[in-house]
């Protein structure tokens, strides 16, 4: 444990936590944008955060330029992975720049999926840096929208679906945040599919909201049956799903059991980089940890 830790610190205090800031277009190739956005993209997929925040770091953010149709939308997509990135590594600031200009440019080309879908993203990144009431005043217009759009007869297009369950899951994860759990736990039962098919994040997320309704073992099964095994068989976020399991054992007083989920937890943010929910872990293991 002492090894993984040690390296993966002394990797995270190495890399470069901003943006590279060229300020020209013609830093701005087609070239290097399509070869950023599949590489990260890759990478995402592998949950390797480390190596995405290295790419994200070349990739200048510019609030002001002239650029090309056609490169305003690749640059848009790549901007949209970087907030995602440097959300997850605790880079608030820069990924909300990041978040309002891919929505801007995603705007101004016309593409509707691709605004809405950064508009639940940009929620999600204001919510995870404490901003609970500006994500609360986003979330509501983007979810009416996709709402509309898959409803229409003549879209039915079923990507607008599984973006209103994005919607509705960051929607639950914010009236969590505010203390409203039984208008979250009815807005995250919308998120679920009617075949039971969601991720283990968002069944985590209903754990915990069965436990704050004080349904303890229903929610101790749910976060332990599915949303952990799930989550480890498909290596999908697992630190965030073993950090809430640990979460409802600590306050069922189960220390020990807790204090394995945390160790677990903090493993998995470790090795992939994911630095915003490795806050949260060390900070339920010093609640764990005896005084």
């Amino acid at each position: 444990m002492a090894d993984i830790r040690s390296d993966t610190l002394l990797h995270a205090t190495s890399l470069r936590t901003q943006p590279a800031d060229h300020g020209h277009v013609t830093d701005l190739g087609r070239d290097f944008l399509e070869h950023v956005h599949d590489a990260m993209t890759s990478m995402l997929r592998l949950q390797d955060y480390w190596g995405a925040a290295e790419l994200a770091s070349t990739v200048p953010v510019l609030t002001s330029a002239r650029l090309t149709s056609d490169l305003k939308l690749t640059y848009a997509k790549v901007l949209s992975l970087c907030a995602h990135v440097w959300g997850n590594q605790r880079n608030y600031r820069v990924a909300e720049t990041c978040s309002r200009l891919a929505v801007r440019f995603f705007v101004e080309r016309g593409f509707v999926f691709n605004m809405l879908q950064e508009i639940q993203n940009l929620s999600g990144l204001l919510n995870m840096a404490n901003r609970v009431g500006d994500a609360h005043a986003i979330n509501p217009g983007g979810l009416g929208a996709s709402a509309r759009y898959s409803g229409y007869p003549a879209i039915r297009n079923p990507d607008f679906r599984m973006l209103l369950n994005s919607f509705y899951d960051s929607r639950a994860s914010i009236l969590l945040r505010l203390g409203r759990w039984p208008k979250a736990r009815d807005i995250l039962s919308k998120a679920i599919p009617p075949d039971g098919d969601a991720s283990p994040y968002t069944f985590a997320k209903f754990a915990v909201l069965l436990h704050s309704a004080g349904s303890t073992d229903l929610a101790c099964r749910l976060v332990d049956e599915v949303a952990l095994r799930l989550a480890e068989e498909r290596q999908e976020s697992v630190g965030y799903v073993a950090r809430d399991a640990a979460r409802i054992a600590l306050s069922a007083g189960e220390h020990k059991r807790a204090s394995s989920l945390l160790l677990q937890a903090e493993n998995e943010c470790l090795r992939h980089g994911q630095l915003h929910t490795l806050m949260q872990v060390q900070r339920l293991m010093r609640e764990c940890s005896p005084s």
